[in-house]
């Protein structure tokens, strides 16, 4: 069925292909070209196959970071507020769908927002109350919590051949995102309405908060 659809899809695209677009059409069917990553070389070491360079990048990016030099404790923290928390709605659900990027990259399913977008349009009512129950549970299934873990060069270096010169980057599901985005959201509405922020924090804060009701 997925690949009758794809293939549909694509016999469609080709049918309406004019001018300029055929070179669109021409650079769909080549394959990306893949940048191997060069042999890396730290202290002396140099790491030349697949594994040797998984465990210089880890020891590279992943390093222990450096004892904190202050403390902090909740204990003395106080919760003099209350906030009253409504049902996840529909619109919630759509608005972190259809805000999302089409093409982001997806996690490990492979499921992208292009094709839950058409999932939506599809079942919306199904797919409101599955995140309506999960965050009413305070669920987030085990399986959203896997990420595909890619490690990208940083721009602009002038050196490839050292582990710093990359990043890592997770790809996380975006089923798993949805409901990530509607809890932000609401913790940005709170947060902007209740008065939580000071009146000289301008990082980090949206321009527009949307209402939970």
């Amino acid at each position: 069925m997925i690949r009758d659809c794809k293939a549909n899809c694509w016999h469609s695209f080709l049918n309406t292909v004019r001018g300029q677009d055929i070179f669109t059409a021409v650079k769909y069917t080549r394959p990306r070209k893949s940048l191997q990553t060069p042999p890396l070389s730290v202290d002396q070491q140099c790491a030349t196959d697949f594994h040797t360079k998984c465990i210089m990048f880890r020891e590279a990016i992943f390093s222990d970071p450096p004892a904190s030099q202050t403390s902090f404790s909740h204990e003395d923290t106080e919760i003099d507020k209350c906030f009253p928390w409504y049902a996840i709605t529909h619109t919630e659900v759509k608005d972190a769908i259809f805000k999302s990027g089409p093409h982001e990259a997806p996690g490990p399913d492979g499921i992208n927002f292009l094709c839950l977008r058409q999932v939506y349009n599809a079942i919306p009512i199904p797919l409101g109350k599955l995140f309506q129950a999960i965050l009413k549970t305070g669920y987030h299934p085990q399986c959203w919590r896997e990420a595909t873990g890619a490690t990208i060069r940083k721009p602009h270096k002038a050196d490839y051949t050292t582990p710093k010169a990359y990043r890592p980057v997770s790809l996380l599901h975006c089923l798993g995102k949805i409901s990530e985005k509607i809890i932000a959201n609401r913790l940005a509405y709170i947060a902007e309405t209740k008065g939580l922020l000071h009146s000289d924090q301008i990082g980090g804060r949206k321009e527009e908060v949307e209402s939970m009701q």
